[in-house]
């Protein structure tokens, strides 16, 4: 496994989890893909140069970020390492908030973020494309 810096067209290349998976096909997914696009932004490769994670922090205004992950099927077997090295990631970020969203029927997301220091804020209804609810989580510093 290593990271590289992320570029949009590595979010199409992603063989998606099936709870992720829709996004792809919403007619915005390129450019919000492009949006991430930015020095704290990274991408996860196996040996084998597969896109198996992307994610990165976005800033919103000085000092706030919102923290996004796409995982992808070939995941399995590397979550303690993209664990690790998303931690190392946030302890470098000169934010005082990160705040990110994770999808209710994810259970998978919650764990991470509560792992990675998150805390639940709120419960954001209809939020995603397909209506699913979200948590909001916040990690500041």
């Amino acid at each position: 496994m290593r990271l590289v810096p992320y570029k949009a067209g590595h979010a199409r290349q992603i063989l998606l989890r099936e709870v992720e998976g829709y996004l792809q096909s919403c007619e915005d997914f390129d450019e919000w893909a492009k949006t991430n696009e930015g020095p704290e932004a990274w991408t996860a490769l196996n040996s084998d140069n597969v896109v198996v994670a992307c994610g990165g922090v976005r800033e919103m205004w000085k000092g706030v970020g919102e923290a996004w992950l796409l995982l992808g099927k070939g995941i399995v077997g590397h979550e303690i390492w993209v664990c690790r090295e998303i931690v190392e990631r946030l302890k470098v970020l000169k934010f005082h908030r990160i705040q990110a969203h994770a999808r209710t029927d994810f259970p998978l997301a919650h764990t991470l973020l509560h792992r990675l220091g998150f805390e639940e804020e709120g419960y954001m209804r209809m939020y995603y494309p397909d209506k699913c609810d979200a948590i909001l989580y916040a990690r500041t510093e």
